[in-house]
Parts: structure tokens; sequence; C-alpha cells
């Protein structure tokens, strides 16, 4: 498998990790987070949360449009 094609594995099992753990706890954050008082916590758990996927997710289609640059001119 060459150095792209692996990077990009490697970036979908991470993407499906994420989901996989997302779609498991999303009662319990619901429940635990969600609906009880605001406070500095909770911000910082949220945006630590969904940041972080934003993050990831963004930084995934940037390295797809630059593997699919290298593949096509090689």
């Amino acid at each position: 498998m060459s150095r792209p094609n692996l990077d990009c594995s490697l970036a979908v099992a991470a993407a499906v990790g994420v989901t996989y753990d997302w779609a498991l706890a999303f009662g319990q954050e619901i429940e635990l987070v969600w609906m009880q008082r605001w406070s500095l916590m909770t911000v910082l758990y949220l945006n630590v949360r969904y940041l972080g996927i934003v993050y990831a997710a963004l930084n995934m289609l940037g390295m797809s449009r630059y593997y699919i640059h290298c593949i096509c001119f090689l």
C-alpha cells in the first residue's frame, strides 16, 4: 500500500472511530451535558467535542484534495 493510500485509510478509520464513539455516547451526552445547568465546564466540553470533530473533518477534506492532486500528477 502506498503512503497516500495508507494516510487516507488511517484518516477514514479515525473518522469512523470518532463517529462510532459519538453515536454510542450521544444519549448520555444529552442527559448529562445538554439537560444540565450550563457552566464553564459544559462550554469547554462542547468546544473540545464538537470543534475537534469539525476541525478533523475539515482537515480530512483538505488532505483528500492534496492526495487527489498528488495521485493525478504521478
